[in-house]
């Protein structure tokens, strides 16, 4: 499985990125990275493209999360209690972070554009590491 890669944009986007970093990989050995859009390997880059291309705006001040997927993937039921407790930590950690600072959270999938993170349901979300999982690396 590749990583998930996550778009951060909007008013202070540096320390949001740097909570949701730390969110992503509470608990876990995981390392993310976190860089500015701009100065994004090509991967990063296209990351900030997809986004334009769905129409959804990144401010200037942007920044591209990337994350092994399986912090969140899971693969039998109980797995799935556990990431679920994560994965709505990390919707509860960009919904804050959408209220508190104006920034939006995007997960970027590699075929459909990106989603807001903070619209989606935990459910659907182990759902979209689920099938970036079973697609393996981009």
């Amino acid at each position: 499985m590749g990583d998930l890669v996550f778009a951060v944009s909007g008013r202070d986007s540096a320390a949001a990125a740097d909570a949701l970093v730390a969110q992503l990989t509470e608990g876990t050995e995981a390392t993310a990275s976190c860089v500015a859009a701009e100065a994004a390997s090509d991967a990063g880059r296209r990351v900030v493209d997809l986004i334009a291309v769905a129409g959804l705006a990144m401010a200037v001040a942007s920044f591209v999360v990337s994350i092994p997927g399986a912090v969140l993937a899971s693969k039998d039921l109980i797995d799935r209690i556990g990431k679920r407790r994560k994965a709505q930590a990390v919707i509860d950690t960009a919904r804050r972070l959408h209220e508190e600072r104006a920034v939006d959270t995007y997960l970027v999938l590699p075929d459909s554009g990106a989603r807001r993170v903070d619209e989606l349901e935990v459910d659907r979300l182990l759902d979209l590491v689920a099938e970036l999982e079973t697609r393996g690396p981009a």
